[in-house]
Parts: structure tokens; C-alpha cells; sequence
């Protein structure tokens, strides 16, 4: 079984690859290129093709509105021309499967124009999203929060966390290899059901 990973959600693209139960990444001279440049190099690299991978699992966010776009379209590509099961996880997942585990967490996720991006997330041994994603004002947010429960939140969103006292858990980095963690349990998802996470109507600044 050979899976590609793909997450644009933050600021920079990363793809990995799993291959024969080993996972690998794009070689160090192009990260921080194009989607498609790290792709074709991984592909060089590792030998193999496009028809030879047999899933696509894609972060669709919440996050970067463009490169979500551009994940989501690369992902779709692949499926369309080759035998590809496509898998679609979120941010938060990703985010929850990089921490501690913990029977349960708040995400929050800057979304500007004073709103959150937020879920709450089981994050034991396996992560499950417990409540529907959702953009919310920062003071609903801060109302979510709770002493027991850990929070993790982006850093522009720290100061509202201590001014409720609530128990913060450092904000992890994450990539395309996060999506292969055995913690995360992505959804078989159609082509035309993939579409990017946008939790709110418009993302224009």
C-alpha cells in the first residue's frame, strides 16, 4: 500500500509518502517549493510514479485559503486518471495527533476579523472529532473554555487563553507526515465531496 500525504493548511506545503510501511519525505533541496516540484521529487527519489500510489490522504483544513485550494486540486487530479482512494482529515486532527494525549482538547485556530476556528477533539490513543468545526467570535470561544480541559491555540490567541485561566498546552508544528500518524483515521471521501475546510463565507482580508 503506498500513500501520499499532502498538507497546505499552514504557511509552507509538505507532501510525505508511505511506501512499504516506511514513510519519507521531499528531498531537503525543495521544501518550500511547489506542490508539484516536491511531488515530482519525492516521485524521483522513491522511484515510483503517479500510477503507482494507491491513496491520497489531504488536510482540508482549516487554513491557508490558497493552498487548501491547490491541495485540494492536486488530490482530485491524481484521482481523476488513476485507481486513487482519496482520505480527507482536518487541521485539528493533525493539530491533536502532534500532542500529548489527553481524553479530550479545545483547538482554536486564528481565523482574523475577531473569530476562532474550533473543535473539540478526543485525543487518546485514536483522534475523533467530537463536535462539528465551527468559526465563532473570540468571546464565544473564550466562553468554551474550561480549568480541566487543555486548550491549544495558535499564539496570536494565547493572552485570551490566560485571561481564562484555562489549561494551555503548547501549540505543536505539524506536516504532510502528521497525516500518517496511526492516531488519525481519515474519511474515504468522493472527488466531488473533497472540498477544502471554510468555515466562514468569505476569507477575503
Amino acid at each position: 500500500m503506498t500513500t501520499l500525504a499532502i498538507s497546505a493548511s499552514r504557511r509552507t506545503v509538505s507532501v510525505a509518502l508511505e511506501l512499504d510501511g516506511e514513510i519519507r519525505t521531499a528531498p531537503s533541496d525543495v521544501l518550500g517549493a511547489s506542490l508539484h516540484e516536491q511531488v515530482a521529487a519525492m516521485f524521483e527519489t522513491t522511484r515510483i510514479c503517479s500510477s503507482d500510489i494507491d491513496r491520497v490522504v489531504v488536510d482540508r483544513g482549516p487554513g491557508s485559503y490558497t493552498g487548501l485550494r491547490i491541495a485540494v486540486t492536486f488530490a482530485r487530479f491524481l484521482s481523476r486518471y488513476d485507481d486513487v482512494t482519496l482520505l480527507a482529515t482536518t487541521s485539528f486532527e493533525a493539530i491533536a495527533a502532534t500532542s500529548r494525549p489527553a481524553s479530550t482538547i479545545r483547538v482554536g485556530l486564528d481565523a482574523r476579523r475577531g473569530r476562532v476556528h474550533t473543535t473539540r477533539v478526543a485525543a487518546a490513543d485514536r483522534i475523533e472529532l467530537l463536535e462539528a468545526p465551527r468559526a465563532i467570535p473570540v468571546d464565544e470561544f473564550i466562553a468554551l473554555l474550561g480549568v480541566d480541559e487543555p486548550v491549544i491555540v495558535e499564539s496570536s490567541l494565547r493572552e485570551h487563553v490566560v485571561s481564562a485561566r484555562a489549561t494551555m498546552s503548547p501549540f505543536p508544528e505539524y506536516d504532510a507526515t502528521t497525516l500518517l500518524s496511526p492516531r488519525i483515521a481519515p474519511t474515504a471521501i468522493t472527488r466531488a465531496e473533497l472540498e477544502p475546510l471554510y468555515l466562514m463565507g468569505s476569507y477575503a482580508d
